[in-house]
């Protein structure tokens, strides 16, 4: 059964084990914001054409287009955050395998526009003589008189030029090899995330009573010692901004609703970029506040 995009909650005891003993854990982790002019539609033509013209570039598929990958199962949404997470394959597993662990982890199903963006954005996390691939489903791949085709592939090569391919075999066919990286992305769950901005709110709240009683205090202010540390993930794709306005966790419930579902995938979509947003706007008080106090080295 597939659960809901960003939950972490395997139920399939076997799945899970095979999980665990064929990837263990991420070897990178990391967040990727998309760019707001992103287009499912057109990402991966623009792209291309672009790879063309890059002097890095060693190999790029004829295959790798829009077209052929317009039939992605999960999309990812402009101006949106998610979180990524890099595995290596202990040993050889099947496609239809890793997709059902996939499957089992809640991470997305997104194919060539999500490794072609995690190329493009962080191409410092692909290490050289290593392959790189993202899944999907076999029927969102693009079909030939032999079947289903076109499971994309990146890989840098040990002088840093790149090679941006597909597998010409079946699907059936194709493996991940042991030493091999499977690059899996996750939606950000909105639970998680109002849950981390009712914990700023309250770290705002005491830094502003503190902030407030060096006000107030008579003489010349002294910054106070120590220094409070945000988790580093989240603060990567922050934005600053000059006119921070408080806003707080009673303040999103009304706009987000009590479950972290919704039957409309653009209403989903667009509850999760304004809690991002709202995020984001808690994090800029945060470091005006830090900053106005001292206690950000």
């Amino acid at each position: 059964m597939r659960h809901q995009l960003g939950e972490i909650r395997p139920q399939n005891f076997s799945i899970t084990l095979d999980f665990y003993r064929i990837f263990n854990k991420p070897i990178n982790a990391f967040d990727l914001r998309v760019p707001v002019n992103y287009s499912h539609s057109s990402y991966i033509d623009a792209r291309s054409r672009e790879i063309e013209l890059l002097s890095t570039t060693k190999h790029r598929s004829e295959k790798l287009t829009s077209t052929n990958f317009a039939r992605a199962t999960d999309r990812l949404y402009p101006d949106l955050t998610y979180r990524v997470e890099i595995f290596m394959s202990s040993e050889r597993v099947t496609l239809n395998h890793a997709l059902l662990m996939m499957e089992e982890f809640g991470y997305m199903l997104v194919g060539a526009h999500g490794l072609l963006l995690v190329q493009q954005y962080h191409p410092e996390v692909f290490l050289p003589k290593k392959s790189y691939t993202s899944l999907d489903k076999s029927d969102a791949l693009y079909v030939d008189e032999r079947g289903p085709y076109g499971v994309p592939r990146v890989d840098k090569t040990k002088k840093g030029n790149w090679n941006f391919t597909v597998h010409e075999e079946p699907y059936e066919d194709v493996v991940l090899y042991p030493g091999s990286f499977l690059l899996c992305i996750r939606e950000q769950s909105l639970e998680q995330l109002l849950k981390y901005i009712e914990l700023l709110e309250i770290k705002n709240k005491e830094l502003l009573s503190r902030q407030q009683k060096l006000k107030n205090a008579p003489g010349a202010y002294v910054p106070i010692m120590g220094r409070t540390t945000l988790n580093p993930a989240l603060r990567g794709v922050i934005t600053p901004s000059d006119n921070p306005r408080p806003l707080g966790f009673a303040a999103l419930a009304p706009s987000i609703g009590s479950s972290d579902t919704s039957p409309n995938p653009d209403a989903r979509h667009a509850q999760l970029k304004a809690v991002q947003e709202r995020l984001r706007l808690q994090m800029e008080e945060n470091e005006r506040l830090l900053n106005s106090l001292g206690l950000r080295s």
